[in-house]
């Protein structure tokens, strides 16, 4: 019963465990930002110290305003297409992510020699591809920049990787015997054994799902990146999946029969190839209920968006609920994503992260 968990994780006995793990999260994040801060520098200084000849070999025509901002990210691409060179036997998707973005390179370039300030947005789109090949993690699904509708409003996505399925039972375990000084699995999952190994992970707070993030090196995702990933396609529905038409067994959605091994269902698949976001379990962002700071960590009491429906609530893809970040709930999981932004110090993360 979430209530009963809830009021059990409140106990003051517990208080100070619970108040050292968040903690404990906030400063993984705090290491996260520091290290790619320092990264980024080290490698923008190398970038801006090669010879002019290394960084491009046509001059550029665009206003000094963008001209500067191309060369940059040209000395980015050289980085990464250089590491690129060196894989031996890229895959399918990887294959198809470097002719894409090296068709975006070929036009920006055309774009910048005719003075189209166009050019930045596509040199930027090709370095997102060429990171996407050379990250390439596994059991993950690559969603290009792009638009979508959140209440309303547009919004555009930066690139990203977002898990392909729901962090399963079997992955949180892991993360709980391996990280250092341990993490404790929750109460109501304890003794579940391999047979629900592969279900989705669930009863776990925001916190809880935080610290397997910053554990594996990702983020949860924002709301925008899990519409994104969801329903940002022209081409699809905002509602289901599958349509706009409730489909019987479509998706594990208000059943009685609890959690299902993560993509059970085929018709529950997205656009973006993500499984089971119509059902199964609800999924934590990092979106907070209110403004209190773009990379504010929340407090206890504070609330965050949920999307998706689960085997208890029916939702469609473009609705969200608030769940105070304490909250344990047996239909409440999570899903990580990696970034892909075009700064240097993401770009040196990522370079870091491919080695």
């Amino acid at each position: 019963d979430p209530k009963r968990a809830l009021s059990k994780k409140r106990r003051p006995g517990k208080a100070p465990v619970v108040i050292s793990r968040r903690h404990l999260a906030a400063a993984g994040c705090a290491i996260l930002i520091l290290a790619g801060v320092v990264a980024g520098l080290w490698l923008l200084g190398r970038w801006n110290t090669r010879e002019a000849s290394d960084i491009t070999a046509a001059p550029v025509s665009l206003p000094d305003k963008y001209a500067g901002r191309f060369l940059e990210l040209n000395a980015m691409l050289t980085a990464v297409r250089e590491r690129l060179s060196n894989l031996n036997e890229p895959t399918r998707p990887q294959r198809e992510q470097m002719e894409t973005a090296a068709a975006r390179l070929r036009e920006a370039e055309e774009k910048r020699n005719a003075g189209d300030i166009t050019a930045v947005a596509l040199a930027e789109e090709a370095l997102e591809y060429y990171l996407a090949a050379l990250i390439a993690p596994a059991s993950m699904t690559f969603v290009p920049s792009g638009q979508v509708t959140v209440d309303g409003v547009a919004q555009r996505a930066p690139a990203f990787y977002i898990d392909k399925t729901e962090v399963t039972l079997r992955e949180f375990a892991q993360f709980c015997a391996q990280v250092e000084d341990g993490w404790p699995l929750p109460d109501e999952l304890t003794g579940a054994g391999d047979m629900y190994g592969e279900h989705p992970v669930h009863y776990v707070t925001w916190f809880d799902a935080q610290a397997y993030a910053v554990w594996k090196k990702k983020a949860l995702p924002t709301r925008a990146q899990w519409a994104r990933a969801a329903y940002g396609n022209p081409q699809a529905s905002d509602i289901y999946p599958w349509g706009g038409e409730w489909q019987t067994d479509a998706a594990n959605v208000q059943t009685n029969n609890g959690t299902q091994p993560v993509r059970s269902f085929k018709s529950d698949a997205t656009w973006s190839g993500c499984f089971d976001m119509a059902g199964n379990v609800m999924e934590w962002t990092r979106t907070a209920a209110t403004n209190n700071g773009k990379n504010a960590f929340p407090d206890f009491g504070d609330s965050m968006f949920v999307c998706g429906g689960s085997f208890l609530t029916a939702q469609p893809l473009r609705g969200a609920a608030l769940r105070p970040v304490e909250t344990r709930s047996p239909d409440l999981g999570f899903r990580c994503v990696i970034e892909i932004a075009t700064t240097a110090e993401s770009v040196a993360l990522l370079l870091d992260r491919a080695k």
